[in-house]
């Protein structure tokens, strides 16, 4: 029985020390600073996974598309109540980007928002990094891509 109490105490350790802890949480979106990034509730900013969006920059062409992204993910999630979650494939990075945002996948309701970003045409795959659904979100850019949607009407 005593190491039955051990193993089940060592098992609940392991599980809050890891990133599955804090894998999912809800909270409400405050702001979108950008097509690929808002702020949370709780005061952090989140980068979302797997996407990129035009930023400003010289081209007016930019500026435009990226002000249009950004539009479509306020569309998506401002207000609104959502659940966030890790890849553990970014486990190295201790879930942070270079800028110190948290990098997640972004839900509200069963809606994938990076997802959605994409397969609307409103952000590209950031392929450059490994990612859950690098495949999936290649391939929804491609679709979006030939089929004139978002950016790429």
């Amino acid at each position: 029985m005593r190491i039955y109490s051990l193993l089940l105490l060592l098992f609940g350790y392991i599980v809050c020390a890891t990133p599955a802890a804090y894998a999912q949480e809800e909270l409400t979106v405050e702001e979108v600073t950008d097509g690929e990034s808002l702020v949370l509730s709780d005061g952090r900013r989140v980068r979302l996974i797997g996407i990129r969006t035009p930023v400003s920059g010289s081209d007016v062409t930019d500026l435009d598309y990226g002000r249009r992204a950004q539009e479509y993910l306020v569309s998506l999630v401002i207000d609104r109540t959502v659940r966030t979650e890790i890849d553990l494939m970014n486990d190295i990075t201790h879930h942070h980007d270079s800028e110190g945002r948290f990098l997640a996948y972004v839900y509200t309701g069963d809606v994938l928002v990076n997802e959605e970003m994409v397969r609307e045409g409103y952000a590209e795959a950031f392929a450059k990094f490994r990612f859950r659904y690098r495949d999936r979100f290649q391939a929804l850019e491609q679709t979006a891509r030939d089929q004139g949607e978002g950016l790429w009407a």
